[in-house]
């Protein structure tokens, strides 16, 4: 199978490419743009908001292993982008391009795997990562009534 191509100016939401189950169970496989440096695991709980940032450089992808949440986006190398959010569900995988300011709102508690390509040294977090107040926290609850 091919792989996906890169988002550019966007965040996009991949099922799984390549699922397989027999009778011991279920295997979903995703075909990723680039190869990945860092994985990392967040478990984080139900009203809560993460993100609120975006990567100059660096495409970022999330893994939904379980809960729901709403991804929020926008793609700031256009002026007049809007705002935009999806559904997230266990199993999608959320790819984010540079330069899109991300945000999420957690309707239930969830875990996600973080993949990135390149690191996300905390000491280094002004160059990786910058903040972008995309939601303020007085909008969890409007994103978590549209989602109910």
């Amino acid at each position: 199978m091919d792989k996906p191509e890169k988002p550019t100016g966007t965040e996009i939401i991949l099922k799984p490419q390549v699922p397989f189950e027999d009778e011991r169970g279920k295997m979903d496989y995703h075909i990723l743009t680039e190869s990945i440096d860092w994985i990392g695991t967040l478990i984080t709980k139900k009203g809560s908001l993460r993100a609120n940032h975006y990567h100059p450089e660096q495409e970022q992808k999330l893994l939904l292993i379980s809960g729901k949440c709403v991804s929020i986006f926008k793609d700031l190398s256009k002026e007049d982008s809007e705002i935009k959010h999806q559904l997230v569900e266990p199993g999608d995988l959320v790819v984010t391009a540079a330069n899109v300011a991300h945000a999420v709102v957690y309707l239930e508690d969830c875990v996600q795997i973080n993949l990135v390509k390149g690191e996300r040294e905390p000491d280094n977090y002004g160059k990786h990562t910058i903040t972008y107040e995309l939601v303020k926290k007085e909008e969890i609850e409007k994103y978590m009534k549209m989602y109910e």
